[in-house]
């Protein structure tokens, strides 16, 4: 689509606007730094793109990859969308590790959906945590710059649009980047 643009405050998932985000990202098969109980109060989170200052508490959406325990090396790495505190898992199964990926999420103002590789995963709806106003989007870390979400891997390309993109639109945006990143 000819909708894509770049915003620096947007992202609400709030009545109000549509938009969609669809990002490239690929994961380490191991990360780094440390992410277990002993930093940033046990977040196992690694930010890819968002509005907002934290993935569980009060962020207006962030796109992340997360586990399910705060044992460093020992957690499934899921690809997440958080959205004003509540948390969406995206991927059926675990985030393919040093392989390229497609996450989108798409949001009309009132509810949204969430993507994995061009298909549909299943319906967003918005948490209950205030709005952020005063954040940016930010690609790879979180909006406070926090040092315990900055992102490992690769992130490729960021589509930001000002509309809710359609199942077809998204699977066409996978299609025609997909060769490119070797998917």
């Amino acid at each position: 689509t000819n909708n894509e643009y770049l915003v620096s405050n947007y992202l609400f998932a709030d009545a109000g606007g549509s938009w969609s985000v669809n990002a490239w990202f690929k994961f380490p098969v191991t990360p780094t730094q440390l992410r277990d109980n002993t930093v940033g109060s046990g977040n196992t989170s690694f930010s890819i793109v968002g509005r907002g200052g934290g993935i569980g508490g009060a962020e207006t959406f962030c796109l992340f990859v997360g586990g399910t325990t705060t044992v460093y090396g020992n957690f499934t790495n899921l690809c997440m969308v958080g959205s004003r505190g509540a948390k969406t898992q995206i991927s059926p199964t675990t985030v393919n590790t040093d392989t390229w990926n497609m996450a989108t999420v798409t949001w009309n103002g009132s509810s949204g959906a969430v993507y994995w590789n061009g298909v549909f995963q299943q319906a967003l709806s918005p948490g209950t945590a205030a709005l952020q106003a005063a954040t940016n989007v930010t690609i790879g870390s979180q909006a406070n710059g926090s040092a315990f979400h900055m992102f490992e891997g690769s992130i490729s390309k960021v589509s930001i649009y000002n509309m809710q993109l359609t199942a077809n639109q998204v699977l066409q945006n996978y299609q025609m980047l997909r060769g490119r990143y070797g998917v």
